[in-house]
């Protein structure tokens, strides 16, 4: 706090003071979602990770070519095959000033673990003890010889684990920014941390969430220095105007957005026709990816038909293009006495329903009838959490760059217990995908990883739990003031940006 101090009695000195610096605005961040909670042991989405990247660290972290490098700690060795010795940075502070410690980083591997519905729990499942050497050396010993590098890169580390505090209160971390207000899923403000060792160049930023729809007018009034998270037409709709001021900037994503089909035999007491996987092939073929992509990306993206990128090491460059066949689609529902089958598409309220009219159009040249329903956002959450969906449209992106994030995440069979299939919302069981799921860190040859990963990615193929539709470029609106070029990874540092005065 700057404070101005007068003089009292004696002379007064004739020197000009000169004016006080015109305080710093905060960057302005529109974000079209909502954030349900900023609580890294808990929530790791698309959607949080804009706030929790800049609050909180891993002992290790991907670079903007998705390269894997020092975070906290700055080298690591193997004594053995089970072992992984890391030394930290003696440097790193948490944002109260304390010192990182390694008590720290056990605290917040044994705290993550205990934390039921966690969605990063099952990213220390390998890990079977964790250990302080001293104040600056953890080792982490796992079950199996396993590579944990690439999870630990989500791992935040937190004072004491996050233990001792108050429900309300967020856990300390070592991230560049500290939150100085918070209204949950409305408004968040962060400010530098005085305690990060390398200062960044920008000492606020304010984020703006808005769960309901927004439209071009409304983004260009809001007049944001960065906003995120926009529907494509909004995005097209600006990239037609002019924009004093701001641009339309695009990078290659990592998203895929799937159609997920409920595949367990009941759905809320019903005998679900999904289960059989004849159905679920009728459905692909009954599905016309390209027109999808050329009615409603606005050239934003393209069809898919793998449920990762190009980019994503795992994905199959061999791999055909499913046909678009109705009729073929039909003959098949009547083989599996599904002839006239009625499927319902279930989302948000406040999600546009472009791809289920589509869809629905689509499929009624299989003879296939869709019904579309609209439910509040807990209620949906909760449909597909329970299982009581039969069908709708997610996206998932590989942040790691890797296909074993997306078989543990949303192919694998659920194991609460370790954490594991927190993404499954299609109740998928298959016993070799799960094996892939388990072991393929433990295989030290890329080629016969990268089999492995193509492999549990042909099964679900040919199962398909999740039927992929397209993939979208990174889509942000950034002011002609703001220096930052996007990543890969769709990641949104603050510290790496740079407003223009």
């Amino acid at each position: 706090m700057l404070v101005a101090l007068l003089a009292l009695g004696g002379s007064v000195s004739c020197t000009r003071t000169p004016p006080l610096p015109a305080p710093e605005r905060p960057l302005r961040v529109l974000v079209g979602a909502s954030v349900r909670s900023i609580d890294p042991q808990t929530e790791w989405d698309d959607t949080s990770t804009v706030v929790l990247v800049n609050l909180y660290e891993g002992l290790v972290r991907f670079d903007r070519h998705m390269r894997l490098g020092p975070g906290l700690a700055l080298r690591w060795i193997n004594p053995d095959e089970h072992t992984w010795r890391f030394f930290l940075d003696p440097a790193a502070r948490f944002q109260d000033g304390s010192p990182l410690r390694a008590a720290d980083v056990v605290a917040s591997v044994e705290s993550l673990r205990e934390r039921s519905g966690s969605m990063v729990r099952g990213l220390v499942s390998d890990i079977e003890r964790a250990e302080a050497l001293d104040d600056h050396t953890v080792q982490l010993r796992t079950r199996e010889p396993v590579a944990i590098l690439n999870n630990l890169a989500f791992v935040p580390i937190l004072k004491g684990g996050g233990r001792g505090r108050r429900p309300e209160e967020l856990p300390l971390g070592t991230g560049p920014y500290r939150v100085a207000a918070w209204q949950p899923g409305v408004r968040l403000r962060l400010e530098a941390s005085p305690q990060h060792p390398a200062r960044p160049r920008l000492g606020a930023v304010e984020f703006e969430f808005h769960a309901e729809p927004l439209d071009a007018a409304a983004v260009l009034k809001a007049r944001p220095d960065l906003a995120l998270s926009l529907r494509l037409r909004v995005m097209d709709e600006l990239r037609r105007q002019e924009l004093p001021g701001l641009r339309v900037v695009t990078s290659d994503g990592l998203a895929v957005f799937y159609l997920a089909l409920n595949t367990r035999p009941r759905v809320e007491g019903r005998a679900n026709p999904l289960a059989d996987a004849r159905v679920r092939q009728a459905l692909e073929l009954a599905t016309d990816r390209r027109e999808i992509a050329r009615e409603g990306l606005h050239g934003f993206g393209q069809p898919a038909w793998q449920l990762v990128v190009p980019q994503v090491f795992g994905y199959d460059p061999a791999a055909p293009e499913p046909p678009y066949d109705p009729e073929r689609a039909r003959r098949l529902l009547a083989e599996a006495g599904q002839a006239g089958l009625r499927v319902r598409l279930s989302l948000r309220t406040t999600s546009p329903d472009w791809l289920e009219r589509i869809l629905a159009r689509q499929w009624a040249a299989a003879g296939i009838a869709t019904a579309v329903e609209r439910l509040e956002a807990q209620a949906y959450n909760q449909a597909l959490d329970g299982g009581r969906f039969e069908a709708t449209v997610q996206g998932y992106g590989c942040t790691t760059g890797d296909v074993g994030e997306l078989l543990s995440f949303i192919l694998r069979r659920a194991d609460a217990g370790q954490g594991l299939g927190n993404g499954n919302i299609a109740g998928y069981a298959q016993a070799e995908v799960d094996r892939i799921a388990d072991g393929n860190l433990r295989v030290f040859d890329p080629r016969e990883r990268l089999e492995m990963l193509q492999q549990a990615l042909r099964l679900a193929s040919r199962d398909l739990p999740y039927v992929p539709l397209y993939s979208v470029e990174s889509l942000y609106l950034v002011s002609r003031d703001l220096e930052w070029t996007p990543p890969p990874n769709d990641e949104v540092r603050i510290a790496e940006m740079r407003l223009r005065r």
